[in-house]
């Protein structure tokens, strides 16, 4: 989790709130290390990063290609089978 935490430093939330963030964790865990603040926190909106500085991250889900097999194979019998129902209500035969 600290390796995790480590990587939002000032890119994701403000230095100030993840100091905050480790004192409250540090309560619940005394073996979490603490990361001292940068000396140039923002403290007013002036210092607040613009839409230029910020990094957007791509919007995108990975999902893994055997789910997708399983989930086609799982719709093809669904569908298969709503056919043969709809054929039964209908009176037809399925052979």
């Amino acid at each position: 989790m600290y390796k995790l935490r480590s990587t939002w430093s000032d890119k994701i939330f403000p230095n100030s709130k993840l100091y905050a963030l480790d004192l409250a964790v540090k309560k619940i865990d005394p073996a979490w290390p603490l990361q001292a603040p940068s000396p140039t926190g923002r403290t007013n909106a002036a210092s607040a990063p613009t839409t230029a500085t910020v990094e957007t991250v791509p919007k995108s889900i990975h999902v893994n290609p055997r789910f997708l097999v399983q989930v086609c194979a799982f719709v093809i019998l669904v569908v298969g089978q709503l056919k043969a129902l709809t054929q039964c209500k209908k009176g037809e035969g399925i052979f």
